[in-house]
């Protein structure tokens, strides 16, 4: 009930807010595209504890209104708990650590932007695995109780310059799983809130290298 009463706030949230700007992206599109790129990490509930995912993108960006590109995401918490818990068997007690990671198309509408401040509303949607490994460090082998799903996470956002590389940013959104298996979806949907210390690569990379013929191309550096 919950999972549902978010998913339609959301709904609402992003196509009241991103029909009022419909004009101004078609206009953004009209630009010659940059580059977008960038890693940071968010906050969430997971299998009922506080965890972290973390996430590296690259797109394009078209003006200062539109950026869409591919992501890559994993959790980056380490998550001890048994088979049973987050599985439908019951009755088996394997222990192992869980881990999950997906790769997602994602959008970021920017409805107001000044020299420091962003207002956005980021989205991402992706195709992704969790599963049950038995040492520590995320892995691609040995990976046990594996489970694919989509994931969906609708996200607003106000980020705050520093610098023209450095930015200080607050998310709040939800994630969504889909799954035939309504054990696994119960215990990882959940919340999704960010306060964190951005670091721009792009920008980063336009201001070391402001000679640059990528520079030149997608720069320079922007406030």
């Amino acid at each position: 009930m919950i999972r549902s009463i978010f998913f339609v706030l959301f709904f609402f949230l992003f196509f009241i807010i991103n029909a009022q700007i419909l004009d101004s992206l078609k206009a953004a599109l009209q630009n010659k595209p940059g580059i977008d790129l960038g890693f940071g990490s968010r906050n969430s509930f997971l299998l009922n504890d506080n965890v972290k995912f973390q996430g590296i993108h690259i797109g394009a960006r078209f003006g200062k209104k539109l950026k869409l590109g591919i992501s890559f995401n994993w959790l980056n918490t380490t998550t001890f708990n048994r088979v049973a818990y987050f599985y439908s068997s019951f009755n088996d007690t394997t222990s192992g650590y869980f881990k999950m990671a997906y790769i997602a198309l994602y959008t970021k509408i920017i409805y107001h932007k000044t020299k420091r401040w962003e207002f956005s509303t980021p989205l991402q949607i992706g195709y992704g695995s969790s599963w049950i490994q038995y040492q520590k460090q995320i892995s691609l082998k040995h990976q046990e109780f594996k489970k694919n799903m989509i994931v969906y996470e609708p996200t607003v956002a106000i980020q705050f310059k520093l610098i023209k590389w450095i930015a200080l940013s607050g998310n709040f959104g939800y994630r969504f799983v889909w799954h035939k298996d309504e054990r696994v979806l119960s215990n990882l949907n959940g919340p999704i809130y960010v306060l964190n210390l951005d670091v721009l690569l792009d920008q980063l990379f336009f201001e070391i290298f402001p000679d640059s013929p990528i520079t030149h191309k997608y720069g320079p550096a922007e406030w």
